[in-house]
């Protein structure tokens, strides 16, 4: 790589104004955390009121688990946090979301990464149905998967080097 010269003077440029570029290194971390959301960060997300209900639905998004590979190689670790609407609104129940989470994960090993946790929300605060139908500081964009990650895991001043969360628009 090549980055130019600086030149601060008057007389014409004689020589090449590229250089060749220091190289970088950067510092070795030793507790990298990246979190994501699932639909429409790892797999393809359904159309609005619509829901992966089984792993048939689940469609891995393109480059998701090479990425992953590569930030696994890095040493970073994975949790997995996601709004479960469809559990509130009565599409698929918890231990479907279980069988889909553990078939996701199990894909994920076969591709040599592993994913530490996975946070969920089954509640919704308008189109819940029965025990579901709450306001709830898990559902994001409330924090309260990140707080409890956060004190599995005890991030709280020195616990992680480098946190980053990666969620769709």
């Amino acid at each position: 790589k090549l980055v130019k010269k600086l030149h601060h003077s008057s007389e014409p440029v004689t020589e090449p104004i590229y250089a060749p570029a220091k190289r970088y290194s950067a510092p070795v971390l030793k507790n990298k955390i990246l979190i994501l959301d699932r639909d429409g960060t790892l797999n393809r997300r359904p159309p609005k009121a619509q829901y992966i209900k089984s792993w048939d639905d689940f469609i891995w998004l393109p480059g998701a688990i090479d990425a992953l590979k590569i930030l696994s190689n890095e040493g970073f670790k994975f949790i997995v946090i996601s709004n479960q609407a469809g559990i509130a609104r009565g599409f698929y129940t918890e231990k479907d979301f279980h069988k889909i989470t553990k078939w996701m994960k199990n894909e994920l090993e076969k591709n040599g990464c592993h994913i530490d946790e996975v946070y969920y929300c089954p509640y919704h605060p308008e189109f819940g149905i029965g025990k579901y139908k709450k306001t709830s500081q898990c559902r994001k964009p409330n924090p309260g998967m990140i707080f409890k990650a956060q004190k599995k895991y005890n991030w709280s001043g020195v616990g992680c080097d480098r946190l980053l969360f990666v969620n769709r628009t």
